[in-house]
């Protein structure tokens, strides 16, 4: 046997045991473990992986409740499986069955207050609190759950007085800041909502939620290079996380780093191949022009029977009113007919802006291939400033 052959068959020998390896920690996994990799999987928004393993673990949870009844860690871990796979109601009821057995467990109590709160019952999850903090006054988990559940009501005074019980008690709770934070921003108390979010990141700098909600009051409040440096740190917490890799795209924007702002484009766009997010489109801009709010969608891939890929929504400047729509299209029909006429080549595609306001449809600019963002950025604000002169107009129902 030549060294070649010795080399081939020493790498043969490796992959064998790698997946010999591979299988037994599987067989070894317990459902558990399985369901904590699968979930894993899914925040690295590997979708398909994370989907096909938490399939199979909540198959072998069902089938280990079903010998086990009385196992309220393996009732719980089954409320977490069907939650990820969106099956809600059966997530309450197991989540409530793991509670009935192991009452004193707090995080199963937390966790389906959670699940009630999002699923709407409100009444149930306020009822249940109570009950508990009748039984356990001093305890500000309790508290800012009530405060949860008044604040989803929209009860606000209430959720407001719930939170200051539970800041009295225990003022370092790694969960009051972000509630009072949401709540002051929800009462557009946006200084306060800064200063507790700002207090929330700083005792816990290693919390998503707390940089991104502070970034977005910051970018509520025009603030961007605050807003970047919250955001920066939220990508860095959770670099897969879709919504804010959209929000750097806004802020590099913002600022003018076109090179930064392609970059984290060029992010959004390869997890939305590689099927990492469920979002069709996001939100690529928004910008304040000649006294009109404008925000700017794109879809990932072009869509409806229009072949619509940007949409420019143009408000008034406090967002209180849609004067109209302009969108960058590219259909099959005008492409075949622009083919047709030998406009362009086979094979190209033609684009054009539209301007829909009310039954008023106006046709704008064409182009033989996708015009850059910043060069149909460009053009729609001379549309908005009214510099460029629709081709045709047509009025609809007449």
């Amino acid at each position: 046997m030549d060294a070649k052959q010795t080399g081939m068959k020493a790498v043969a020998v490796l992959l064998l045991l790698t997946q010999l390896a591979a299988a037994q920690d599987a067989k070894s996994e317990t459902p558990g473990e399985q369901l904590d990799r699968s979930l894993q999987l899914l925040r690295e928004g590997r979708l398909d992986t994370g989907n096909e393993q938490l399939a199979k673990a909540t198959e072998r949870l069902e089938a280990h409740v079903t010998t086990n009844p009385r196992d309220a860690e393996a009732r719980f871990d089954l409320a977490r499986a069907y939650w990820a796979a969106e099956r809600r109601g059966a997530a309450v009821a197991a989540a409530t069955e793991a509670v009935e057995l192991a009452p004193d467990n707090k995080d199963y109590q937390l966790a389906r207050f959670g699940y009630l709160r999002a699923v709407g019952r409100l009444g149930d999850t306020i009822k249940d609190v109570k009950a508990l903090l009748e039984q356990s006054p001093d305890d500000a988990d309790y508290w800012i759950e009530l405060g949860r559940s008044y604040f989803a009501s929209r009860r606000y005074d209430e959720a407001s007085e719930a939170y200051q019980r539970a800041r009295t008690i225990d003022d370092e709770n790694p969960r009051l800041y972000h509630s009072l934070g949401s709540l002051y921003a929800r009462q557009g108390q946006l200084d306060d909502a800064i200063e507790a979010f700002k207090t929330q990141a700083q005792r816990y700098p290693d919390q998503f939620d707390s940089h991104f909600n502070l970034a977005q009051i910051h970018q509520l409040r025009g603030e961007n290079e605050e807003a970047l440096k919250h955001f920066i740190e939220a990508d860095r917490i959770n670099s897969n996380d879709a919504g804010t890799i959209a929000k750097l795209v806004q802020c590099f924007q913002a600022k003018g780093d076109r090179i930064a702002r392609d970059e984290a484009r060029r992010r959004l766009m390869f997890m939305f191949r590689e099927g990492r997010t469920k979002a069709t489109r996001y939100c690529r801009d928004q910008f304040i022009h000649n006294e009109k709010y404008v925000i700017v969608i794109e879809h990932f891939e072009r869509t409806g029977q229009q072949g619509v890929k940007y949409e420019f929504y143009v408000y008034n400047e406090k967002r209180t009113r849609l004067f109209y729509r302009i969108q960058l299209a590219s259909s099959e029909y005008t492409t075949r007919l622009s083919i047709a006429e030998g406009r362009i080549k086979p094979g190209q595609s033609i684009y054009h802006v539209d301007l829909d306001k009310g039954g008023e449809h106006r046709s704008y600019g064409f182009y033989k291939a996708e015009p850059a963002y910043d060069i149909l950025r460009e053009y729609v604000q001379k549309i908005i400033d009214e510099k460029v002169k629709p081709e045709g107009t047509l009025i609809l129902g007449k």
